[in-house]
């Protein structure tokens, strides 16, 4: 129950930007007769708020007034606290701007994205560009996006509807009804919305621009709509919806007219139809209506930009020491080698062939004073320097990803942007990345999505990822050049990184970084850099590409980094053309742009680049630990698009109780998987999930804790074995009617210094019905799994989980081939032999969900044992028919066989 406060504290917690809009809701009323059409205005509850004697219209503007600055503060909190998403400037009337009352369209985007507000109940389209608010909104934050709502104020205010139809009629149609004065205004509108659009994009010509015509209102018998109309003679209840209808098309075609006047920069949303019966008035909808309306705007957002939405605010992507590459120091004679060509590069001297060190380090001596001689000594370089840095650093990028961001540049062609594995991983990764240009001081972004299925390569070896994209946009920057020669760089030289750190507008650290040490994959080298820096350019003094930036650590109070020499990934790239498996169309495109070779080959080319029993237990509920990593799998059941909300927050409920760190889910749809994540979300909860399309209605997902896991869809363990998902019995029948989901998976380590739990997950659901075809389906795709598992173990080198629904018990020899592999363990075996239950449905109830581990998995105990049937339809109420009439089947993992000793002091 609300407790009775005094104006003096509502109004502390109205300045509280941490107190809830529906918390401050409770305390206020609708105040109708102050409100105007686009312009709701809200009052204090005199029964719950002492008014210490304010009048009441200043307590009225002050709440107003509050509900956009509360805003534009939340917007500034998330930008200083890094924020890698999209930036929004919004401006607009009471359907952004509705105050506390109502989550507005805004209030309903505001977590997806970092939106500052301009919007203000009531405000008119004229009043909006009068006040110049949005050009210095827009240069003060280098928004992506400008959204903006309004014109139902200037066509409905202050009773002007009445002005704005002819009379009645007997047989007047209802497109007949408005007249010129509508028409005029109308026209002023849209006449004000074409100068604010201009106004922006000949400041800013990269930014995109959304509008919206509202939708179908609902006259009642109320004072916008059906009162005025009422005073016209316009009686008939179905005759105004009619004329409210046609009054509405208008000016949603007018708005598609403007926005076909500036292509690919301005989009009518259109909100037509979306809200249904879902309003609170007649012009505003319902919490529910609103939510529709920003899913318009979202879905826009989306397709312009990739989906792009963070739930929180993300980091940047920042290895340390632990993701040095296994590089080796070069062998006396190609260091030598090394220094004599970049010495004739340099000093434009013959130099014979270095045969003793004294006479190598007399070299490196020459080339560190070849640099002092230009610089003078001091900072001083050429002009040049400063106009091919300019040109470079053009081309560098920020990415941005839903779980954080990095630094990625356009290489060879407009076609191609290169960045680290462990920025964008995998294919599925790539299309949810937005590679962001133009991101620096007094800057207008340029976004441009990347596009994998156009081309497509990484190397989680050498951390590089190389990704197509396809915009005309790109062609105004000058792609950096590949360079296969390897010496490009030495020890004592300096190197210059072009950088977006901290996800920060693009900047550049200089010349004074000195290379450290060079290695046949890798060089180190002292300069400033940041999480975020991933994926930077690192270039010589002459600006030739020479490393791609991939971690860095400070060790005894000294600054490292180290970058993958670009000679090195040319020379892995060569390699992949040069073998039948990997060899395309378009890395040659890309191989044919480099504009030189490798003067000693021997050196540094192709070679060396590429080239005790389980038992189980059935226990009545499963709580998750932080104290190990906990997996699961789990057959839904017809979680798909149709299900209900009601079922999805059970559903949640139960996911939320299990609080595992990762979880297979069998046959889920992604409108269901998104439902899912915002109930959990809306229970606290961090997760997130990949999703695999098996093309119908029972797909697969990986559900995870984003606090903890890292999850991969692996596209390249996928591509593999493509063959074998198509592979058919005698009689011609697939025998993965769904291929698997393949993931990659790590799970952070709970104790300081500790070990991540890092395997590859294989998640089913194998052919259903007990018929000797389907059994032989099953048994085709068990000896297939089994290679499969064999290939991931050695090619990959990590630990390997399978589990789902084989829909197949193990009383048969149906799945023998997984059962009885030496170096397998199916952890259901023993309770097969206890008559344990996965599917408890009302008939067949049986074990066919299961679980494989490869004998490197490290298992930990739940409840005395590995692995644990969680039974919840003994302890979920009518968990079988409003859950599902599967169980989920879980197991815990560690990273060592031992536990890790904690001295008596205790743990930090």
């Amino acid at each position: 129950m609300t407790t009775q406060i005094t104006l003096t504290e509502l109004k502390a917690k109205i300045r509280d930007i941490d107190t809830p809009d529906e918390e401050i809701a409770a305390y206020l009323l609708a105040a109708p007769e102050a409100s105007d059409a686009f312009a709701p205005q809200v009052r204090i509850n005199p029964d719950l708020v002492d008014d210490e004697g304010t009048e009441a219209d200043i307590a009225m503007r002050f709440f107003n007034a509050m509900s956009k600055r509360r805003r534009q503060k939340k917007y500034l909190r998330k930008i200083e606290n890094g924020w890698a998403g999209l930036r929004v400037v919004s401006e607009g009337d009471s359907w952004f701007q509705y105050p506390f009352l109502l989550r507005d369209v805004i209030d309903q985007l505001f977590d997806d994205y970092a939106i500052y507000s301009l919007g203000a109940a009531g405000d008119l389209v004229q009043d909006m560009l009068d006040q110049d608010e949005i050009l210095q909104a827009v240069r003060q934050h280098s928004p992506h996006l400008f959204l903006i709502s309004g014109g139902g104020n200037d066509l409905l205010g202050d009773g002007m509807l009445q002005t704005a139809l002819h009379p009645f009629k007997a047989g007047r149609l209802a497109k007949d009804y408005p007249n010129a004065t509508f028409g005029k205004r109308l026209k002023d509108i849209i006449g004000v919305y074409r100068s604010i659009f201009t106004t922006l994009l000949a400041e800013f010509p990269n930014l995109k621009i959304l509008c919206h015509g509202y939708d179908y209102a609902q006259p009642a018998n109320a004072r916008w709509l059906g009162k005025p109309m009422e005073a016209l003679g316009i009686k008939d209840k179905t005759l105004q919806a009619q004329i409210v209808a046609e009054l509405i098309e208008r000016f949603n075609t007018a708005l598609v007219d403007l926005a076909a006047e500036f292509p690919g920069s301005v989009v009518r949303v259109s909100c037509l139809n979306c809200v249904g019966t879902n309003w609170h008035d007649e012009l505003h909808p319902n919490n529910t209506g609103y939510a529709a309306a920003a899913g318009k705007f979202r879905a826009i957002i989306d397709s312009m930009f990739g989906a792009n939405a963070p739930l929180e605010v993300t980091a940047q992507l920042s290895p340390g020491k632990e993701a040095m590459l296994d590089a080796q120091d070069l062998e006396p004679e190609a260091f030598r080698e090394l220094v004599d060509h970049r010495g004739r590069e340099l000093l434009d001297t013959p130099l014979p062939p270095t045969e003793d060190e004294s006479r190598r380090k007399e070299i490196e001596q020459d080339i560190s004073q070849h640099f002092e001689k230009i610089s003078g000594g001091a900072d001083f370089l050429p002009a040049s320097f400063l106009y091919r840095g300019a040109d470079a650093a053009a081309s560098v990028c920020r990415i941005n990803l839903p779980g954080g961001s990095g630094t990625g540049f356009m290489i060879a062609t407009a076609n191609f942007i290169m960045t680290n594995n462990h920025v964008i991983g995998d294919e599925d990764e790539a299309r949810e990345a937005v590679a962001e240009f133009n991101f620096e001081e007094g800057g207008a972004s340029l976004m441009v999505n990347l596009d994998p299925d156009r081309f497509f390569v990484t190397s989680k070896e050498l951390d590089f990822t190389i990704v197509g994209c396809d915009d005309p946009a790109l062609e105004v920057f000058d792609p950096i050049p590949l360079l296969r020669n390897p010496s490009t760089v030495t020890r004592g030289e300096k190197v210059n990184i072009v950088q977006h750190p901290r996800g920060r507008p693009k900047e550049v650290a200089l010349h004074n970084n000195d290379v450290l040490r060079v290695k046949d994959k890798v060089i180190w080298y002292e300069t400033d850099t940041e999480p975020g820096s991933s994926g930077s350019p690192v270039f010589n003094n002459t600006w030739d590409l020479v490393a791609l930036h991939h971690a860095g650590w400070v060790e005894g109070g000294v600054t490292t980094n180290e970058g993958v020499r670009i000679a090195a990934i040319v020379s892995h790239l060569v390699a992949r053309q040069h073998s039948e498996d990997t060899a395309s169309s378009k890395l040659m495109e890309l191989l044919s742009t480099i504009p030189d070779s490798s003067p000693h080959l021997g050196f540094f080319d192709i070679a060396g680049i590429t080239g005790s029993s389980v038992q189980e237990v059935e226990v009545p509920e499963y709580k998750g630990s932080l104290e190990f990593a906990d997996i699961g799998f789990w057959n839904i059941e017809h979680f798909n698009d149709t299900i209900s909300d009601a079922r999805v927050d059970k559903v949640a409920c139960v996911l939320g109780h299990l609080s595992l760190d990762a979880m297979g889910l069998v046959e889920v749809q992604k409108d269901a998987m998104e439902r899912l994540i915002a109930s959990l979300q809306a229970l606290g909860h961090s997760y997130d999930y990949k999703y695999l399309d098996v093309k119908g209605r029972q797909d697969l997902a990986v559900l995870y804790d984003s606090k903890t896991t890292e999850v991969n869809i692996s596209a390249k363990i996928l591509n593999r074995h493509k063959t074998a998902w198509a592979a058919t019995t005698e009689s011609g029948r697939t025998a993965f009617p769904r291929r698997p989901l393949i993931a990659t998976i790590k799970i952070a380590p709970n104790t300081e210094g500790g070990d991540p739990v890092e395997f590859v997950m294989i998640l089913l659901h194998l052919k259903a019905f007990g018929d000797p075809q389907s059994k032989a389906r099953r048994r085709l795709a068990a000896e297939i799994l089994t290679e499969v598992i064999a290939d991931i173990r050695k090619t990959e080198k990590l630990p390997v989980v399978l589990g789902g629904d084989l829909n197949e018990t193990l009383n048969t020899d149906v799945l023998g081939p997984l059962t009885d592999a030496p170096d397998l363990f199916t952890l259901t075996t023993d309770d097969a032999a206890d008559n344990a239950l996965s599917y408890v449905g009302a008939r067949y109830r049986s074990l066919i969900d299961h679980i494989v581990v490869s004998n490197d998995v490290h298992m930990a105990p739940i409840s005395g044992d590995d692995a644990a049937i969680v039974r919840l339809d003994k302890s979920v109420a009518d968990f079988t028919r409003d859950v599902s009439d599967h169980v989920p089947l879980v197991i815990r993992m560690v990273s060592r066989e031992a536990p890790i000793q904690i001295e008596s002091a205790g743990k930090k």
